[in-house]
């Protein structure tokens, strides 16, 4: 611990409480600490636990391992390199990296002093499920889910759409690695019963690749049940934390995809209006997603009521898509931008700043 004294140590707590927006006495519930002990580390007149103070860095958002190398153990630096290997394989969509990405979690999985710390375990478990998880996502990206298709051309696709009897195994698999990842953490977990959990972020993310998967398999109402709940769950008083309000405009973006696919588009402009309107409030992240959702599923709205996208009543529509690219080009969502290019070429026949496209035949 060299180079860190109790009084450093304190003000790193106490500055990310007070950045998160929590009280001593919520944190101290959080992480089953004694608030008294907590004020002692605050106030540089106890030295934590490593136990304890990882805990209590994690409630507050913080990854030690970024810029904190010297609150590591030997074993949790060796387990921190391992996993920016992990993360540092790139696309999936290339063997190489694919095998790569493989034979680091085969070596992560080997170290039994790594493998039986529970949150290594339960990230190791998560990517091993994404590995089994993406001959799937390959397989629909490559059918009913490939750019171009109208929505009766993707209907029809997916009612042919099946999967080989191996990668349909190996989506079960994951599923079945993705809920006991969980476990580790909530031993008595279970998927239908999510808002009754308080999640991480590592487990928040491991939930939404469930709820990717039950998608993939053709139940995406179990997908959007997943993540109206999980939306329920995090906008209630009592999970107030600015930690968890973080990930609201995130839950909420995916619950607007997954109702996107079952074609639900009035649900989707209630659910974005909702997360705008709090992502505003509270400064988070998402707002050029939501509001690209918002203004996608009002041109769906329009389409239908009109039998035309290029109406008076797109104004609307094509506004909130051009400020989401613009805010997207900000953020650094190069896809969605490229989305909504798409959108106002196929659909309105214009650039996103209301040119008229070029004839190419010229």
């Amino acid at each position: 611990m060299s180079g860190f004294d109790l009084h450093n140590i304190g003000k790193l707590v106490r500055s990310l409480r007070k950045q998160r927006g929590l009280t001593q006495a919520v944190l101290a519930e959080q992480t089953g600490i004694d608030i008294a002990t907590l004020s002692k580390i605050e106030n540089g007149h106890a030295m934590p636990k490593q136990s304890t103070l990882k805990s209590l860095l994690e409630k507050l958002w913080f990854d030690p391992g970024d810029t904190m190398p010297l609150f590591l153990s030997a074993k949790e630096t060796r387990f921190n390199e391992l996993k920016q290997k992990i993360i540092g394989c790139g696309d999936m969509q290339d063997p190489k990296n694919l095998e790569k990405l493989s034979s680091f979690l085969d070596e992560a999985e080997k170290d039994a002093e790594l493998y039986e710390d529970d949150f290594n375990r339960q990230f190791i478990l998560n990517v091993r499920a994404a590995t089994l998880k993406f001959p799937a996502n390959l397989a629909i990206n490559t059918s009913w889910s490939r750019d171009g298709l109208t929505e009766e051309e993707i209907i029809k696709e997916k009612e042919s759409f099946s999967f080989s009897a191996e990668v349909a195994a190996k989506l079960d698999k994951a599923i079945e690695l993705y809920c006991e990842a969980m476990k580790i953490t909530i031993p008595a977990f279970e998927i239908e019963k999510v808002e009754e959990y308080y999640l991480s972020v590592q487990e928040l993310d491991i939930v939404g690749n469930l709820g990717n998967s039950y998608y993939i398999k053709g139940e995406n109402d179990l997908a959007v049940d997943l993540y109206k709940r999980l939306e329920k769950s995090i906008d209630s008083d009592y999970r107030g934390s600015a930690f968890i309000k973080a990930h609201y405009s995130r839950i909420v973006a995916n619950l607007c995809n997954h109702l996107l696919y079952s074609y639900r588009y009035e649900d989707v402009v209630e659910y974005a209006n909702k997360g705008l309107e709090k992502s505003v409030q509270l400064n988070l992240p998402m707002i050029p997603i939501l509001a690209y959702f918002k203004g996608l599923a009002m041109l769906h709205i329009i389409y239908k009521e009109n039998g035309a996208y290029d109406v008076p009543k797109a104004e609307e529509a094509k506004m909130i898509l051009r400020d989401a690219y613009h805010g997207c080009r900000l953020i650094g969502r190069v896809s969605t931008q490229r989305h909504i290019e798409q959108i106002f070429a196929k659909w309105l026949k214009t650039k996103v700043d209301g040119t008229p496209l070029k004839d190419e035949r010229k």
